[in-house]
């Protein structure tokens, strides 16, 4: 009998059948509302969206923002991934986008860049593959693995074409 419960038990929780990894590399480039993590692949009650457990962890606000216009560093523990969305009290004034960025250490300056994910659905700077394009996401970008690395989210707000055209601000997240 105890042999029996072993085989079904498996690797006991959800949380422990993903290990430490999180979800790793496979969740680069996934839509955080989307995606379910398959841990067990015949048990799909434990099966769950990257959204499901995320928090918001760092926040940054764009300067004399209408709005309060900013981003959120969201993080989920469960698929240990990262992405950015914005943040606002009101309709922002002018164009905007998200991205989070992907570090190997806690500082910017000495850390080696992974990858970046924008809501556009672009993946921009090194360690992406060529011509990558996920197609258009919504407010928030595409997650990045987080299990043993670093991410930060920013935001760039446009000025208005008419009389600031080529006009932007951009603000990050501190590094988590």
């Amino acid at each position: 009998m105890l042999v029996v419960i072993a085989v079904v038990l498996g690797a006991g929780t959800p949380a422990q059948a993903l290990g430490a990894e999180g979800c790793g590399s496979r969740c680069d480039g996934r839509d955080p509302h989307t995606y379910y993590v398959d841990v067990y692949p015949t048990r799909p009650e434990f099966n769950r969206l990257c959204e499901s457990d995320a928090r918001n962890q760092k926040t940054a606000l764009l300067p004399s923002a209408v709005g309060n216009l900013g981003v959120v560093l969201r993080y989920s523990p469960y698929c240990r991934t990262a992405w950015a969305k914005p943040t606002y009290t009101s309709s922002p004034d002018g164009a905007y986008y998200v991205w989070v960025e992907s570090y190997t250490s806690a500082s910017v300056s000495s850390s080696t860049f992974r990858r970046a994910y924008t809501n556009s659905g672009r993946c921009y700077w090194g360690g992406c593959p060529s011509g990558e394009y996920l197609g258009y996401l919504g407010p928030w970008s595409y997650m990045v693995n987080d299990a043993g690395l670093y991410a930060r989210a920013c935001i760039r707000q446009y000025g208005d074409e008419e009389h600031f055209p080529n006009q932007y601000t951009t603000v990050c997240t501190g590094l988590y």
